[in-house]
């Protein structure tokens, strides 16, 4: 593994495989064994560049992309709620210890959100915050929880982890007008402006330490280092896994517009029709000054599919493996982009990680969060 108390890193590994993969089915085995044979070639790999830009330039085209999670994900609606501040309106027990839930009353969003959150398992000391976002689908149990990554992640660090929910395909930006399949998304206010000013509330009796950390997973890992990109007074550092930190490469382009067709919503309510001023701002490949004084931890795996990838996919649906792989190039190419771009700039100090073999799947997230959060925090403050 890379040494992540480097002040850089671009090194590669080879794959830790985690535990248990699913059972295999000698069908979907061999169908995956193909797929393998046929993505990890170049000409795959110039393949998937040529058709991610294709589409993009064709809206008739993706405007016709089939919703992917549209069943999977909550489709909050924009409520008529006028209220005045943010406020907590209730605060109950969730799916595990020490996890949960609280019902936010928001001014920014019309309606009241859900945010899970993990306490310390030291309460009485001084703690940091790790505000940590969710992938595309973002319903209303974390896919950190869901998937048991943030247990085996962060389960003993003495961190109070909030994970903001039902935010299906939505960046975790301010989108310029609602949408009617998703809603209202105002994320960048709620989470820099009425979510914090509750957590760090004394009257909540969280004992915080007034360090922020944003960190998230695939869409969560591109908001999370745009919204730090933005807000640098606000954050003490970020992490981000898997994600496209770009909206004007041809692939970081690609999969943001696939992103918010997955969950069946309009890319014009995102940030207007067609490549806007506001889509080049929020292009932190090509706008990376704001994390020059913040810590940063990227990851991404180079999507060379492996046996435990096969492994993995062996029983599932036949779009997962080629959607997985695609997934992590698009993410790979724009980690280094993104690294790139920093370098250029004069920046030293990110700790990038980059893994020889493996796609897009939760499975890798919990070790990456732990390195992560070592890199970004514990060896700030040791």
């Amino acid at each position: 593994m890379t040494d992540t108390t480097s002040m850089r890193s671009t090194a590669t590994s080879t794959v830790d495989t985690p535990v248990s993969p699913p059972a295999p089915g000698m069908a979907t085995r061999r169908y995956c064994t193909l797929v393998a044979a046929v993505l990890n070639t170049k000409t795959a790999r110039k393949l998937i560049s040529f058709g991610v830009k294709m589409v993009q330039k064709s809206p008739a085209v993706w405007r016709r992309i089939p919703p992917i999670y549209i069943d999977e994900t909550a489709h909050p609606v924009t409520s008529n709620q006028d209220y005045d501040v943010p406020r907590l309106a209730k605060r109950v027990f969730d799916e595990a210890p020490r996890v949960e839930r609280w019902f936010i009353e928001s001014p920014c969003m019309r309606r009241i959100v859900e945010v899970q959150v993990m306490l310390p398992p030291r309460p009485e000391e001084p703690t940091p915050m790790l505000y940590l976002l969710d992938g595309v689908t973002a319903p209303r149990r974390s896919g950190w929880l869901r998937e048991g990554q943030l247990e085996k992640g962060l389960n003993n660090e003495q961190v109070i982890v909030v994970m903001p929910t039902e935010a299906s395909g939505s960046l975790y930006e301010n989108w310029v007008a609602d949408d009617p399949e998703v809603g209202r998304h105002q994320w960048d206010t709620f989470l820099t402006q009425e979510l914090p000013n509750i957590m760090e509330d004394p009257a909540t009796g969280l004992k915080f330490n007034g360090r922020r950390i944003i960190g998230g997973l695939s869409m969560g890992a591109s908001g999370a280092i745009r919204l730090a990109a933005k807000h640098p007074e606000f954050y003490h550092g970020a992490i981000g896994l898997s994600g496209c930190y770009s909206t004007t490469s041809t692939m970081g382009r690609g999969m943001t517009l696939a992103i918010l067709r997955c969950v069946g919503s309009d890319p014009d309510n995102a940030w207007g029709t067609g490549p806007t001023p506001t889509w080049a701002r929020d292009d932190v490949s090509t706008n990376p000054e704001g994390l020059r004084n913040i810590p940063v931890y990227l990851f991404a795996a180079d999507a060379h599919i492996t046996k435990y990838d096969i492994e993995l996919h062996t029983g599932r649906t036949r779009l997962d493996l080629p959607g997985a792989t695609i997934l992590e190039y698009a993410s790979y190419t724009s980690t280094r982009d993104l690294e790139r771009a920093m370098i250029n700039a004069g920046m030293t100090h990110q700790v990038v990680h980059y893994q020889y073999g493996g796609v897009h799947a939760w499975e890798y997230y919990g070790d990456q969060l732990k390195a992560g959060w070592d890199a970004v925090y514990k060896s700030q403050v040791s």
